[in-house]
């Protein structure tokens, strides 16, 4: 999770409209939760069924799927429009706000 946690409820609240800003960061967070829940059911299901050199080997590589996959999705998002308006590039933060 890590800096995941603190990074993507401030961007979605800078390009959320202001009505459903406090609902997506609840969701962000509920999912967070979720995917610790589901970490820890791989874990158990792994302690059940895998023998014990293969326990921590499963555990990291199912772990390193959504990581890789978050990866991925910030090479496509938009710079944030509040910190394009404060560089300056006004033109470039309205063309990111109209795109969202």
């Amino acid at each position: 999770i890590g800096i995941s946690s603190i990074t993507v409820p401030v961007y979605i609240a800078e390009v959320a409209p202001s009505d459903m800003r406090g609902q997506l960061v609840g969701l962000n967070n509920m999912f967070i939760v979720l995917g610790q829940m589901i970490a820890c059911g791989i874990n158990i299901l792994c302690q059940w069924l895998l023998t014990e050199g293969a326990r921590w080997r499963v555990s990291m590589g199912i772990a390193a799927v959504p990581a890789f996959i978050q990866l991925v999705g910030f090479i496509f998002l938009p710079e944030s429009p509040r910190w394009l308006a404060q560089k300056g590039k006004k033109e470039e933060a309205r063309a990111v706000i109209l795109k969202l």
